[in-house]
């Protein structure tokens, strides 16, 4: 009965208000998942020496290649398993004089 009168009494009273004004009062700060983990590499990737020429295209360009590893590493799109040809566009049948 003691905790009661002390807790109802003036200074009980204060004190209980300045507690619960002290806890609300009370900040979370969340910093987050912290720094955002750097993306992976794309993994090197080697290419054969083996001469197995390719015309390849990407966009307009178009280009001839050694090898369609060496085509795709550098992000052309094979067209042709053979080199391409001047004044002649890819899939289309060529003029002849």
């Amino acid at each position: 009965m003691k905790f009661l009168a002390a807790i109802f009494s003036r200074q009980g009273f204060v004190i209980l208000l300045l507690s619960a004004i002290l806890a609300a009062c009370t900040v979370v700060v969340d910093d987050g998942p912290g720094p955002r983990p750097r993306p992976p590499r794309p993994e090197q990737q080697y290419c054969s020496k083996q001469y197995d020429p390719v015309c390849a295209r990407r966009g307009g360009d178009r280009q001839t290649f050694a090898n369609a590893c060496l085509a795709d590493r550098a992000g052309y799109r094979i067209v042709r398993d053979s080199p391409c040809r001047d004044g002649h566009r890819p899939g289309r049948t060529a003029c002849c004089n």
